[in-house]
């Protein structure tokens, strides 16, 4: 191969490389509120309001920590999304609800989306994630 070539294809391999992780970016979840350093956090990210509550983008947790814990999520193509988060205080590695179908675990949701009767709607939720990264927080309640 000619010099000029392989030059010319480290640069585009190079440009391809770095464009590549240029969008995508890193979104860090604050949440606040852990009573208890039992369990662990959850926190599921949704990228469709068709998926809402039913098929996530991501999802990762980590051990509870007193006050509050920060789970990351790395390489999110930029877009619109919406996260929730619970505390799997006994450590069953699923949401606990009582007979009427509500929690009995703290959860929240970005943007502290409001759960009047039923859980809170992806409209209220959402945020936009651009190529930069990104931090919000959630209370958990």
């Amino acid at each position: 191969m000619k010099p000029f070539l392989i030059v010319f294809s480290l640069a585009i391999t190079s440009f391809t490389m770095s464009a590549g992780s240029a969008i995508a970016a890193d979104l860090a979840v604050d949440v606040s509120g852990v009573v208890e350093a039992k369990g662990e956090v959850y926190a599921a990210v949704y990228n469709r309001e068709e998926n809402w509550l039913r098929l996530n983008f991501a999802k990762t947790k980590v051990p509870a920590a007193v006050g509050t814990v920060r789970l990351t999520f790395a390489g999110l193509p930029p877009g619109e999304y919406a996260v929730t988060v619970f505390h799997d205080v006994n450590g069953n590695g699923k949401l606990d609800i009582n007979v009427f179908g509500i929690p009995s675990e703290p959860t929240g949701s970005s943007n502290d989306a409001p759960a009047h009767f039923g859980p809170p709607r992806y409209a209220a939720a959402r945020f936009a994630l651009g190529a930069e990264a990104k931090t919000i927080a959630i209370k958990l309640n």
